[in-house]
């Protein structure tokens, strides 16, 4: 297994406010996935949402103690396994203190770029959640990709480097190789994966798209369709 994602963050409202946010599905789709139909806040419990472009997907709250923890495990979607989550809240003089740990990546290759782009997602909902209750403002700005690179990334020092390459999709018609490391898209520096996500969200597909890597000690240019 790899290494687990983990968040800790501060909001400035209530525990009480915050634990609505995870528990009820309306506030859930504020911030967590469009359309939450099912969130069963006890033990056992049922858990159901999609996520666009990636259908249903199903869950179970495992253990739960109101206003101080939660651990539920989410079945395979957007992720290729099964994998757990467990979020403590903690009342402080500020408002609330979160603690969300993410764990059961595995390592076989239909993981590789997986805890990346979960980690991004993580950081991108917080933002949200935080909009949200802390304003009282929706305003989904998580799931608004237009398009897909059929890739894989894991940050590095340098730059997102590919380690997945799907059949079909952009990457492999632009050429992309593993162990590239993108260093521009789309006219845009590239620096981490929230980078090249901003240019799936910023260009409609039907254009052309070019990245820069670095393949071997040289710059490439690629580009394809979207």
């Amino acid at each position: 297994m790899k290494g687990n994602i983990e968040r800790v963050f501060e909001l400035r409202v209530p525990v009480s406010r915050a634990w609505r946010a995870f528990t009820e599905a309306k506030e859930l789709e504020a911030w967590w996935a469009p359309k939450v139909n099912v969130y069963e806040a006890r033990t056992g419990g049922s858990i159901k949402y999609a996520i666009p472009g990636f259908g249903e997907h199903t869950g179970t709250v495992l253990e739960i103690e109101s206003l101080r923890f939660i651990r539920q495990e989410e079945g395979p979607g957007h992720i290729p396994g099964t994998t757990e989550l467990a979020i403590t809240f903690e009342e402080i003089s500020t408002g609330s203190r979160i603690h969300i740990v993410h764990s059961g990546f595995g390592d076989s290759e239909k993981w590789l770029g997986k805890r990346e782009s979960v980690a991004q997602g993580w950081s991108n909902c917080i933002a949200d959640l935080a909009l949200y209750v802390e304003t009282g403002v929706r305003f989904n700005r998580m799931f608004t990709w237009q398009w897909g690179t059929g890739a894989g990334f894991e940050n590095t020092l340098a730059g997102p480097r590919v380690v997945r390459i799907d059949p079909m999709g952009f990457a492999e018609r632009c050429g992309l190789k593993l162990g590239d490391v993108v260093v521009k898209a789309a006219n845009a520096p590239v620096f981490d994966l929230s980078d090249i996500w901003l240019v799936c969200r910023e260009h409609a597909p039907g254009g052309e798209t070019e990245f820069v890597i670095v393949r071997d000690g040289k710059i490439v240019h690629a580009a394809a369709r979207i």
